[in-house]
């Protein structure tokens, strides 16, 4: 059975990639959002895009049910001179994921193995990078998804 951390990747993945508004914002040649896995960013890219980064995952049994509290990482990248750009990134990025008082989870898990109970904002910050000539901004967004088994 494994655990949910895949499916929840996925999913995550899926929901930046296709989200209408973060196309229009973030395009990229292939029509879709500019979101990559962190070891996959086409070489030589400029930003603006987003990145899927780190996960941590805790065990939530819920009602006798396996489930699983993953906290996912989405980094953005920015080239902009201010905060305009990676600020309408992190908004955008929230409105595609944040389930806010809805109760009903944004995101679906394929496989149907596992369902998400929620998708939430955890927390955020967005900083100047200067590792290298060129000054970036940089997001780092963290959204808590709580999963359980069908």
């Amino acid at each position: 059975m494994g655990n949910s951390e895949g499916p929840v990747w996925d999913a995550i993945f899926l929901a930046l990639r296709t989200n209408a508004n973060l196309i229009t914002l973030f395009p990229y040649s292939d029509g879709k959002t500019a979101a990559f896995e962190i070891n996959n960013v086409p070489p030589g890219l400029s930003p603006p895009y987003m990145t899927l980064g780190e996960t941590v995952s805790t065990p939530k049994n819920v009602f006798g049910k396996k489930g699983l509290e993953v906290v996912a990482t989405i980094h953005g990248w920015s080239e902009y001179k201010g905060k305009d750009e990676i600020l309408k990134m992190h908004d955008a990025v929230f409105d595609a994921l944040d389930d806010g008082q809805t109760g009903t989870p944004k995101l679906v898990l394929s496989g149907g193995v596992f369902r998400a109970m929620y998708c939430n904002y955890d927390s955020g910050q967005t900083i100047p990078d200067d590792t290298t000539n060129i000054n970036k901004w940089h997001m780092t967004d963290r959204y808590r998804i709580g999963t359980v088994t069908i």
